[in-house]
């Protein structure tokens, strides 16, 4: 999928069809809510969704420590599945987060014992993910599964510095932005219980928006923009896959 390197493939089950179920739960990490069940009882159409907040950005809020990069986060995920009688299975499902962190500077200069203790650094990171599939059997051994997804990441850094009169000064600002959107289309087809078939086609369209600003050598008034550019390409997959069970053990 033009990567460089994958770590996982998630995917979210969906919720239970016979009965609502709800927890929360607290813990070092976050605080964690989440909730499942039918829309309406009897029906198949299911809901699923997950809210968890960081506990130590919540305590550091309430002035229990300090609050200095303190990871202040929040994540969210859900999934909606729909599935009908012949029409096939809708799915519509999302998830997003946010990262902030802040570190702050020190005004006292008889407590500065490197660079960085005259640095504030102010860091935000986000990205979401959201899509809607379709899936639908056209035979007894054949299904086509479509989907449309589009997903972000940002990561905007503003770092400012106390020059040697103790005032705050710009010192890099960076926000780095990048979206995808793509259409994907599997045909799977299972001959016989050895012999199935796989193809299909994947076209992705990716757009980036990037701007750096940054002093030179830390000195004040040589902030200015490094680089500020943005643009968008795409590009497309086809694939078919077969495989063919020779035994249990051996597959081509």
């Amino acid at each position: 999928g033009n990567a460089m390197a994958g770590v996982f493939d998630m995917k979210l089950r969906n919720g239970n069809n016979e009965k609502r179920e709800s927890s929360v739960q607290v813990g070092l990490l976050g605080i964690d809510l989440s909730s499942e069940g039918p829309f309406k009882k009897g029906k198949q159409a299911t809901y699923l969704f997950n809210y968890r907040y960081s506990t130590l950005s919540l305590l550091a809020g309430l002035g229990l420590f300090n609050q200095s990069q303190v990871p202040a986060f929040q994540d969210f995920s859900f999934k909606l599945n729909f599935p009908t009688q012949k029409a096939g299975t809708l799915s519509v499902w999302g998830i997003g987060a946010m990262d902030h962190a802040l570190e702050k500077e020190s005004t006292d200069s008889s407590k500065w014992e490197t660079n960085w203790d005259r640095v504030r650094n102010d860091w935000r990171l986000s990205m979401g993910a959201m899509g809607i599939s379709h899936k639908i059997l056209l035979g007894s051994g054949t299904y086509l599964n479509t989907t449309l997804a589009a997903s972000d990441v940002s990561n905007v850094a503003d770092i400012q510095r106390v020059d040697d009169q103790l005032t705050l000064q710009p010192d890099a600002k960076i926000s780095d932005q990048s979206w995808r959107a793509t259409l994907s289309s599997v045909l799977n087809h299972k001959f016989n219980a050895s012999f199935s078939l796989r193809t299909g086609v994947n076209y992705h369209r990716l757009f980036y928006n990037l701007d750096v600003n940054s002093t030179v050598n830390n000195i004040p008034g040589t902030f200015r923009n490094i680089t500020s550019s943005n643009g968008e390409t795409g590009f497309a997959e086809y694939f078919m896959q077969t495989r063919y069970h020779i035994n249990p053990a051996i597959s081509i």
